[in-house]
C-alpha cells in the first residue's frame, strides 16, 4: 500500500448507513477517497472524482488531524472552488447588474441637470465701454432672430436719452447694419423725436434695435457702458438641449436594461 494522508473536511449524513459523521478525504496511492467517520467505525463511499461530495457535507471543516500532501491540499481547493463556482457566478452577475442599474441612474441625474442648465442659459453678445460727447448717437443691435434680449446702458459723467430705432433713424446706415452696437453720425437721426425725459441708467427688454442720444456730458472722461444680454426662448433651448443630449439618454436607457435584465437572471 503506497503511502497514506487523510483530512476531515466537514460533517455530513453517510449514504451507507444515514448516521451523522465526519467527512473523510484519504489521499491512497495517489488517488483520493472518500469515507465517513462514526467514533471508531468507518464507512467507505468511494473515490473522490464519483462522489457528489456537495451533497454529502453540511457544515465545512478546515482542521486536519492527519498530516496532508500537496497534492490532497489541491484536491480539497478543487472541492470548494466547485461547491461554490455556481453562487459565485450568480453574485458577481448580481453586482454587474447593480453596478450598471446604479451607472443609469447617476448619467439620468446628470443630463437632467444639464437639460435644466441648458434650458436656462443666458447668451451674453455684447459689454463695451465707450468715451462719449455731447451730442453722440450709439445704435444697438441686439443678434436676435426674435429673441428677447435686456439692455443696460450707465452713463458715467452724462445724461442720455434712448428709442426705437425703426423710429429715430432716417436712412440705415451701411456701417451698422451687421455690428452689435455702432457709432451713428448725428445727421442720420430725427432728434426731435427721441423720448424727452433723460436718464443716466437704464434697463430695457427688446428684440427691436435701439438708439441712443448722449444729451449732456461733464468733463472729457465722460463714458457709456452698454451691456447686452440674449435669452433664448426656453422651449427653443429645452428642444435643443434634448437633441444635444439624445445619445446621452440612449446611453442610459441601455444601461438600466441590460442591468434589470442581468438583476433578474441572477435571481431566479
Amino acid at each position: 500500500m503506497g503511502c497514506m494522508s487523510s483530512r476531515v473536511v466537514g460533517k455530513g449524513k453517510c449514504p451507507k448507513c444515514g448516521r451523522v459523521g465526519s467527512v473523510v478525504l484519504k489521499e491512497i496511492s495517489g488517488r483520493v477517497y472518500v469515507y465517513f467517520k462514526h467514533g471508531r467505525d468507518w464507512c467507505y463511499v468511494g473515490p473522490l472524482d464519483r462522489v457528489n461530495l456537495s451533497g454529502l457535507v453540511v457544515e465545512l471543516s478546515a482542521s486536519p488531524y492527519h498530516g496532508i500532501t500537496t497534492k490532497l491540499g489541491l484536491a480539497i481547493k478543487d472541492l470548494v472552488y466547485r461547491l461554490r463556482r455556481k453562487l459565485l457566478r450568480y453574485v458577481l452577475i448580481e453586482i454587474l447588474a447593480i453596478i450598471l442599474i446604479v451607472m443609469g441612474i447617476a448619467l439620468t441625474a446628470s443630463i437632467a441637470l444639464a437639460v435644466l442648465g441648458m434650458s436656462g442659459s443666458l447668451v451674453m453678445e455684447s459689454s463695451e465701454e465707450y468715451l462719449v460727447r455731447q451730442g453722440d448717437v450709439i445704435i444697438i443691435n441686439p443678434k436676435s432672430n426674435n429673441k428677447l434680449s435686456t439692455v443696460e446702458i450707465r452713463c458715467q459723467g452724462c445724461s442720455f436719452r434712448v428709442g426705437d430705432k425703426k423710429v429715430l433713424v432716417k436712412e440705415p446706415s451701411p456701417n451698422c447694419l451687421l455690428v452689435t452696437l455702432c457709432r451713428l453720425n448725428k445727421t442720420y437721426v430725427n432728434t426731435d423725436l427721441f423720448p424727452s425725459s433723460s436718464t443716466t441708467h437704464i434697463v430695457v427688454k427688446t428684440k427691436e434695435s435701439l438708439v441712443v442720444l448722449i444729451e449732456s456730458v461733464k468733463g472729457n472722461n465722460s463714458r457709456v457702458e452698454i451691456r447686452m444680454t440674449t435669452h433664448s426662448s426656453d422651449e427653443v433651448n429645452l428642444i435643443t438641449s434634448i437633441t444635444v443630449l439624445l445619445p446621452g439618454f440612449l446611453i442610459v436607457g441601455l444601461l438600466v436594461w441590460v442591468g434589470v435584465r442581468l438583476l433578474r437572471w441572477a435571481r431566479r
